[in-house]
């Protein structure tokens, strides 16, 4: 049996984990190679978002599945960050020396058989350099500090060449020091980046193995978050330069871990002996359900919670549920309720919502009640000033910076839709007098031309402009000024115009504390459907306002949006048409539904 680290990292998270994944892998008749796996480690890790294609039976639309679009663009990623990691090693040692993309094997006992591939494996006077490449940034590793004396020190500093070092010396203060705190969150494999440096703990304990008497170092490369692209091509592409690698020496950290991987992988093996696929207790920071490190038996685990008005329905749930005796309160953590069969709302005692936001859920969940604040959300309303612009943007999350002032991650803008209301009017989906909208199709830079239709279709007028939780938007009005400060004026003044029609479903307390509202009226929600489910997205307050959903639409949520903007260049033109209709459609419902809201509010008060 072939283990790597993402089978370490699921064996342990249950004894019924084992015996579950040799039935679907049986099923499945076929294992996953050494790549696959540890590509699934990336996308558990955090590094994917991508939803699961609808089934949707129309021969003219392209069948996109999500996850391996997602690949596709991660292995693109990968390779490019490889190259980069490449000619940084070539410089500095001989072609020959360096051993590229090598599976290293180990066996730990007679059935099973540690297997990892190392990127980069350099053996130079009998120090063995391992060399990982993750296209992940360094953001959360470059902002991670701990304090002394109120001082707050980075985790990591540049030596002369350019490495970022652990401090492995920080000041003694056992009282003001966290040191040991940030430290324990890099081994913890609950966490992203414990999970990253896990990873790297796991080829090391390998390498030991096979090294037994060799001096070992352990480089992380990632993303520098700082990179800014500067939109040189050539005849191969895009050309980045080498400040976009920054290079971790993670070894004082992974040395610390070997004892806990070799622990683990007995755990493991227990587990797998036990061969026990009875139901165990869910636990939230091995099972992850609705986390990127979700478990891939999580719908088979949670399957007695109802999909409707669960436990886990409540607002901040994980916060737990108070009983409050006449000696004490004892505080009942959601998953230890679910244990004990406490899966539904109406399951949880009354007496134990002390929180006047799950009173009002439960109230409306046992009555089929929809509860509205007409008051808080007829004041809000008054704000809005006409014509009335409900706007909506759609952005690609690239892994790679790919135009000209771009980052790696940036959220970079491909469509947008605008619906225009003028006061004492009907609003209509469809009708082009009253609806623009603009859409890049061949998936070069057409940032600037989408400025200007953005600017053409939303006049200096004061009008609002109405957006679904203004922080995206907002984020991308900003981030185009840089890009374009020739337009800086204009949409610096488009961002100070948004109205956040979110804040009105659901709340704004700064908003109604400088309107004297009353405290309890200041923490209440405006607006709550039973069929929201705790949750205030789009998709779930449109159907809760409205008789009109998207489940009918081909491509139904931003995920699908980008993945199949992305895939337009390689379509033939028919796809390419249709697929570009229903990419027109769909940002287009996105912007009439926050007028449907809006409308459906007003009706109801």
């Amino acid at each position: 049996m072939i283990v790597t680290t993402i089978d370490l990292l699921n064996y342990l998270r249950c004894t019924r984990y084992a015996p579950l994944d040799r039935v679907s892998q049986e099923r499945r008749y076929e294992k996953q190679g050494i790549d696959d796996k540890f590509q699934e480690m990336l996308y558990l890790s955090g590094l994917s978002g991508f939803d699961s294609s609808p089934d949707i039976d129309d021969d003219e639309v392209m069948q996109i599945d999500a996850e391996n679009v997602s690949q596709e663009l991660m292995n693109s990623a990968i390779k490019t960050l490889k190259d980069l990691v490449k000619e940084i090693f070539m410089n500095r040692f001989n072609f020959n020396e360096i051993q590229y993309n090598q599976i290293f094997s180990s066996e730990f006992t007679d059935e099973i058989t540690l297997s990892t591939k190392i990127d980069f494996l350099t053996n130079e006077n009998g120090l063995i350099t391992s060399t990982t490449v993750l296209p992940i940034t360094d953001k959360e590793f470059s902002n991670l500090k701990y304090t002394v004396n109120k001082d707050r020190r980075p985790f990591f500093t540049p030596n002369i060449d350019g490495v970022f070092y652990p401090d492995m010396n920080p000041l003694s203060d056992a009282n003001k020091n966290n040191y040991q705190d940030k430290l324990r969150k890099l081994m913890d494999r609950h966490h992203s980046l414990g999970r990253h440096l896990y990873h790297l703990a796991f080829k090391s304990f390998i390498l030991n193995r096979i090294y037994p008497n060799h001096s070992k170092r352990h480089l992380l490369a990632v993303m520098n978050h700082l990179y800014v692209y500067d939109g040189k091509i050539d005849e191969q592409g895009k050309v980045y330069s080498k400040d976009l690698i920054t290079c971790f020496d993670m070894t004082f950290i992974v040395d610390k871990m070997q004892s806990m991987i070799e622990i683990d992988l007995y755990r493991m093996i227990n587990h797998i002996e036990l061969d026990d696929d009875s139901r165990c207790l869910l636990v939230k920071n091995e099972c992850c359900k609705n986390q990127s490190f979700e478990c891939q038996f999580v719908d088979y685990c949670f399957s007695h919670l109802p999909e409707e008005h669960s436990i886990l329905h409540y607002f901040y749930n994980h916060q737990g549920f108070i009983e409050k005796t006449n000696t004490s309160e004892i505080l009942h953590d959601t998953y230890d309720l679910i244990n004990q069969g406490i899966v539904s709302m109406d399951d949880v005692p009354i007496s134990w919502l002390h929180r006047e936001k799950n009173l009002m859920q439960r109230y409306c969940v046992e009555n089929d009640y929809t509860f509205i604040n007409k008051t808080k959300i007829q004041t809000y309303l008054k704000t809005l000033k006409y014509p009335i612009y409900y706007l909506d943007f759609e952005a690609f999350p690239s892994i790679l910076p790919r135009f000209r002032g771009e980052t790696p991650y940036q959220q970079s803008v491909f469509q947008f839709s605008i619906h225009i209301e003028e006061e004492n009017s009907k609003l209509e989906r469809y009708n082009e007098s009253t609806h623009r909208s603009y859409l890049s199709q061949d998936g070069e830079d057409h940032r600037l031309d989408l400025i200007n239709a953005l600017l053409a279709a939303i006049p200096n007028d004061g009008g609002s402009i109405v957006v679904y939780n203004q922080t995206f938007e907002r984020n991308r009005l900003i981030e185009l000024t840089s890009f374009f400060p020739e337009h800086a004026q204009r949409l610096i003044e488009l961002s100070e115009r948004l109205f956040d029609l979110y804040r009105v479903v659901k709340n704004d307390p700064n908003f109604y504390q400088k309107r004297a509202f009353s405290k309890s009226e200041i923490d209440s929600y405006n607006f709550y459907a039973p069929s929201l489910d705790g949750s205030y997205s789009l998709k779930k307050v449109l159907p809760a306002l409205s008789n009109i959903d998207y489940s009918s639409l081909p491509i139904n949520n931003g995920e699908l949006a980008y993945v199949h903007y992305a895939k337009l260049p390689e379509m033939d033109e028919v796809i390419k048409a249709k697929t570009i209709s229903n990419l027109l459609e769909y940002c287009q419902l996105d912007s009439y539904a926050m007028y449907l809201i809006k409308d459906a509010l007003l009706s109801r008060i």
